[in-house]
């Protein structure tokens, strides 16, 4: 019976730290960290071989545990977090440009930057997503 016990114990504690360590911020690819109140929300680089960079957006609470997580494009432009109202989250992309004016700002649709399950599954995220793109010189 205290084998059983100590199992279980095990168990419980084994996926509390599996849950910490999903929020652990990985300093080599950490493009942006921003923090709230209440929560921190990173940006990470993730390589994609030949096909560029995808950036893993990850939304954790107070305690280290992940509210949210989901992917979104970074191979033409890297994303920056703006700002954060509430359960409203906006980001924006830079993108080099010599064809079109400078600090031209424009909606970019949640379809056309958020990859894999946030993309199929938008219905159910806890946050809402609001992306932009201004053109910069290109240098």
């Amino acid at each position: 019976m205290k084998l059983d016990v100590l199992i279980l114990y095990l168990a419980v504690l084994t996926s509390c730290s599996d849950k910490k360590r999903d929020c652990e911020v990985d300093k080599v690819s950490l493009i942006q960290e921003y923090s709230t109140a209440n929560k921190t929300i990173t940006l990470n680089k993730i390589e994609q071989g030949a096909f560029g960079e995808s950036i893993n957006l990850k939304i954790c609470d107070e305690n280290n545990s992940i509210i949210e997580e989901i992917n979104i494009r970074g191979e033409d432009s890297q994303p920056k977090l703006d700002s954060v109202f509430g359960k409203n989250l906006y980001i924006s992309y830079r993108y080099p440009s010599s064809i079109h004016e400078e600090g031209v700002i424009f909606e970019i649709p949640f379809n056309n930057v958020v990859l894999g399950d946030g993309l199929f599954n938008k219905d159910v995220l806890k946050f809402k997503y609001f992306f932009s793109g201004r053109y910069v010189k290109e240098m």
